[in-house]
């Protein structure tokens, strides 16, 4: 940054956490630059091309029954039963850095606020772009009522769902 040593010392908490907020914020926006000079780009691009720089994303999330062999829900569902013993999500997810961990966290929204009811976690090596399935079993019947599914890559959340249990 170019910071000084006595600017460094000047910075609030509050500002230190705002940078970090920034800097995790990125992973959900696209920046698109245009090229004004190009000599030996590796990229082949063009002085007046384009290139979008994407950041990491959660691009589709659905809830069903039953996932198919992408890892997205045969029949997608907004409402479930009570005596339901599982509820399937399937999510598309893109560009994740190596090693990023996805989180999926389940609500029930209540009058008084919402508890968490269930968590799911897994770590992706590699990163990339795919899809994975991630499963709620909760061997009891579910109350009634709303509920969401968020989904956190590296602690940020990046998408989320809602459904209903009747």
């Amino acid at each position: 940054l170019g910071m000084s040593d006595e600017d460094i010392e000047k910075v609030t908490p509050e500002q230190e956490q705002e940078f970090k907020n920034s800097i995790a914020n990125m992973a959900k926006y696209q920046l698109v630059a245009e090229v004004v000079k190009s000599t030996y780009c590796a990229a082949g691009l063009k002085v007046g091309q384009k290139i979008v720089i994407g950041g990491a994303a959660i691009d589709d999330v659905a809830l069903g029954l039953t996932l198919k062999n992408n890892n997205m829900p045969k029949k997608r569902m907004k409402v479930f039963k009570r005596t339901t013993s599982v509820i399937q999500c399937g999510l598309r997810f893109v560009d994740l850095p190596p090693g990023s961990i996805i989180e999926l966290q389940w609500f029930l929204m209540e009058d008084d606020g919402e508890s968490q009811v269930y968590t799911n976690r897994s770590n992706l090596p590699s990163g990339g772009t795919g899809t994975m399935g991630a499963a709620w079993e909760p061997n009891y019947e579910l109350t009634k009522g709303d509920y969401r599914v968020v989904v956190l890559v590296n602690d940020l959340a990046m998408n989320e769902v809602e459904f209903e249990v009747n």
